[in-house]
């Protein structure tokens, strides 16, 4: 089965989570038209973010981003649709209900309680990993239904970002749980930091395909 990475706006880097844990596997960037058209985005960042892909992407598309993924995954999208047509379409059928049951729950999703080894305005060293934690208020939705990422952005405009994956710590109670990781520094620079929340599901064709995203607030 063939593994393609899929580098987007907020990880646009050969240093991407993925992209490392798969070293061999084709990176993908993906012009996609209609959010273009939606969002007229300056000529300047549509060029900053062709140069970033043409240095960390092997492949640059341009169209709808599912419909390109799903061209270039090629072997990998067959492969899926056999998995699916075996088990006589239930597992699309699971994913068509755990999508709408996401929808519905979503506005339950909250996230606070941000906490970070130092605080703000801590100088840490290129190279070390930093204690992150959180909490989120999953409601009806469960550990399993989301991740958790620390996002941390480089304040210069030409800087990178980097969103690295949070684990629960413990069990749900009364629909928070607590999430925590490290977030390794890997750039010099001033960087602004926040937690994120975002539905997940392996059978998803990409992460960001619900459009849903829940920032953690000060409170």
């Amino acid at each position: 089965m063939k593994t393609l990475v899929w580098l987007h706006g907020d990880s646009l880097s050969d240093q991407d989570p993925a992209a490392r844990k798969y070293p061999e596997a084709q990176r993908v960037f993906v012009f996609d038209r209609p959010f273009l058209e939606r969002a007229r985005l300056s000529f300047k960042r549509i060029f900053f973010l062709y140069e970033c892909a043409a240095e960390a992407a092997q492949e640059i598309r341009v169209g709808e981003t599912v419909a390109e993924l799903r061209e270039a995954m090629g072997e990998q999208g067959a492969e899926k649709g056999r998995m699916f047509a075996d088990s006589q379409f239930a597992k699309s059928r699971d994913l068509a209900v755990w999508k709408d049951q996401v929808r519905n729950f979503w506005p339950e999703v909250k996230a606070n309680a941000v906490t970070w080894a130092g605080g703000n305005g801590t100088t840490v060293s290129v190279g070390e990993q930093v204690a992150v934690s959180a909490h989120v208020h999953l409601g009806t939705l469960k550990n399993e239904d989301v991740a958790v990422e620390a996002y941390v952005k480089a304040v210069d405009p030409n800087g990178s970002s980097v969103a690295t994956r949070l684990e629960p710590t413990g069990d749900v109670s009364q629909g928070w749980a607590k999430y925590a990781g490290r977030v390794e520094v890997k750039d010099s620079g001033n960087f602004q930091f926040n937690v994120r929340v975002r539905p997940s599901n392996p059978s998803l064709c990409q992460a960001h395909e619900l459009r849903l995203i829940t920032w953690a607030s000060n409170s």
